[in-house]
């Protein structure tokens, strides 16, 4: 009976946590283009290997992540609005960077994704919203194999949800 237990108590704790150790060794530094874009955009992903990124403060106290040496893979993804007026202020991008650590959890919720530092920027003419958001409201789901994960991230900034260009995005890590 405690042999049953324990193996039960070992099935849940694996669940709960994916082996991204593989993934660090794998991949690599590099950028790729998506398939799987929100239509009239460009989205490319951009993978740091052994990097981290601290999450900073600017002389007006608005945030900024800032990349820096570490032990992680740090992810940015991004997505470029076209500019179809050739207006020199025009375009309109958005962001989000994330950190992929040995051992994270495969599905994080709400205010869990800062577990994983799951920062949103906004770059636009709009200095009303423009910037940089923690990202509290939202589900991160990520499914790993031998040699790629798959990555889910659905995802709301109250401040500006009217306005978030990106809600949802999925795309493979290889």
């Amino acid at each position: 009976m405690k042999y049953l237990l324990f193996v039960f108590i070992i099935t849940l704790s694996t669940c709960k946590s994916a082996d991204t150790s593989n993934m660090l060794t794998y991949m690599s530094e590099k950028t790729m283009q998506t398939d799987d874009c929100k239509e009239g955009g460009t989205c490319k992903v951009e993978i740091f290997k052994n990097k981290d990124y601290t999450i900073e403060k600017d002389g007006i106290g608005k945030i900024y992540p800032k990349i820096v040496a570490g032990e992680n893979i740090v992810v940015k993804y991004t997505y470029k609005m076209g500019n179809p007026n050739n207006y020199a202020d025009g375009g309109e991008s958005e962001t989000l960077h994330f950190i992929i650590t040995k051992e994270m959890e495969k599905e994080l919720q709400n205010s869990d994704l800062q577990k994983i530092k799951l920062v949103y920027g906004k770059n636009c003419f709009c200095r009303d919203i423009q910037g940089f958001y923690k990202v509290e409201q939202g589900n991160f789901t990520l499914k790993s194999s031998k040699k790629s994960s798959d990555i889910t991230i659905e995802f709301t900034i109250p401040k500006i949800a009217k306005r978030q260009m990106i809600k949802k995005v999925h795309f493979t890590l290889e």
